[in-house]
């Protein structure tokens, strides 16, 4: 029969271990998701980007849209 302190160190240590396997999921789904999202993100920069230029409801936000592509063209837009 454990006791009392035996049992306090066995709940403490299993509510540690539970404790840095949720810290460590956390992290990896931050690893695993950061690149996925940034793509996911360039997808849609690069959708806006090609509406913008080619859509004609876009142009009054240009003055000069040749001079904006050349200054910003998409791959700079989308970074």
């Amino acid at each position: 029969m454990p006791t009392p302190a035996e049992k306090l160190f066995n709940e403490t240590y299993g509510r540690n271990l539970r404790t840095w396997n949720t810290v460590a999921t956390f992290r990896q789904m931050v690893h695993l998701g950061i690149p996925a999202a940034a793509d996911a993100k360039a997808k849609e920069t690069s959708m806006v980007y090609d509406e913008m230029m080619s859509s004609p409801q876009y142009e009054k936000l240009f003055i000069d849209k040749e001079g904006f592509r050349a200054a910003a063209s998409n791959k700079k837009f989308i970074t």
